[in-house]
């Protein structure tokens, strides 16, 4: 899951953005495109949030000390 979560968000981004410019409710343009900035800031930061945090993603590693199938370390 890890570089697929922070790539959707990013998606998302682009969208907002895109969306913003073209079908703005008041005017194409400079509105849009301010709102897409605004979308852009707040979700660019969850992306690169998510893109970061790979170790979080990962499984954990279960080591098990007492296993009974290894034998005892010789000395």
């Amino acid at each position: 899951m890890w570089p697929w979560a922070s790539l959707y968000v990013a998606q998302i981004v682009f969208g907002m953005v895109v969306f913003g410019v073209l079908y703005s409710s008041a005017e194409p343009g400079l509105a849009g495109l301010i709102i897409g900035g605004v979308a852009l800031a707040l979700l660019i930061a969850l992306a690169v949030g998510l893109w970061r945090a790979k170790p979080m993603f990962q499984q954990a590693q279960l080591t098990d000390s007492a296993d009974p199938e290894t034998p005892p370390p010789s000395s």
